[in-house]
């Protein structure tokens, strides 16, 4: 009788569903930070690009494509927090160097 060897399995990817809560996290923290400096966030599906920062008759808002999938959202919320002003802000959110290295590079820090 033939002796079957122990088949190898490849390592377990990170879930696509785990990789997008992370990424809804992570913007539920940057809207958060942008309501505590008063900057209002609005989704729309009927942005032609993919938003960013613009004062509404004085008022600071972030319009966000909510086509987007949730890694560019982060990546436009971060990026417009920055041209808003919010650097130290951002800075000052409490995360674990891998989100730290990662929201720098998304808002070109």
């Amino acid at each position: 009788m033939a002796v079957k060897k122990p088949s190898r399995k490849p390592a377990p990817k990170a879930a696509p569903e785990k990789l997008a809560d992370k990424w809804r996290a992570l913007r539920a923290e940057l809207e958060a930070l942008a309501g505590r400096l008063n900057i209002v966030v609005r989704s729309d599906a009927r942005l032609t690009g993919g938003g960013g920062f613009c004062r509404v008759y004085g008022a600071p808002f972030i319009f966000v494509n909510s086509t987007l999938d949730e890694r560019d959202q982060v990546q436009v919320i971060a990026a417009a927090l920055a041209a808003a002003g919010a650097r130290e802000a951002l800075d000052a959110l409490p995360l674990r160097p891998r989100e730290r290295r990662l929201l720098e590079e998304l808002a070109g820090h």
